[in-house]
């Protein structure tokens, strides 16, 4: 899912995840630095795989800030290859990004983790390109027309 910022994209991803549960799915929605936090304090306490694991088993994984900001660290790379290869033919991935796929080999250090990455997503996915208004400043502009005029 790509568009730009506030574009919405975080609250569809959202509402797909509350449907899957619906559905009684095993969802994990997480934002991919803060994926790569908890991978990191997994890895430093010796528990690395079991949190490789929680990315990789539920029914659907929504990741959300896709390459907002660069990986610079070549383990959080390798990571993230690991959980999408773990996944691959397992579980649906949602992916909701700013970034077209052909600009995250700009954000990923090693190309071969880059290839490797880009690979396992592409392959079966479908692309959802959301066009629109900024979402953050419409519902703010309709927020302040309901109020305006509250206190008179």
């Amino acid at each position: 899912m790509v568009s730009e910022s506030g574009g919405g994209k975080s609250y569809l991803a959202q509402a797909l995840g509350v449907a899957a549960c619906r559905r009684l799915l095993s969802v994990r929605y997480v934002r991919l630095n803060d994926m790569f936090r908890e991978i990191n304090v997994a890895r430093t306490e010796g528990r690395l795989y079991d949190a490789l694991d929680e990315f990789s088993k539920p029914s659907l994984l929504i990741i959300d800030d896709f390459f907002t900001t660069p990986v610079e660290n070549p383990a959080n790379a390798m990571d993230l290859f690991e959980i999408l290869e773990a996944r691959e033919g397992r579980g649906s991935t949602l992916i909701a990004t700013q970034l077209e796929p052909d600009q995250w080999y700009l954000r990923i250090n090693s190309d071969l983790c880059a290839d490797s990455i880009l690979n396992r997503v592409v392959e079966h996915a479908r692309f959802l390109d959301i066009k629109g208004p900024n979402m953050r400043e419409y519902t703010a502009r309709l927020k302040a027309e309901r109020e305006k005029g509250y206190w008179d």
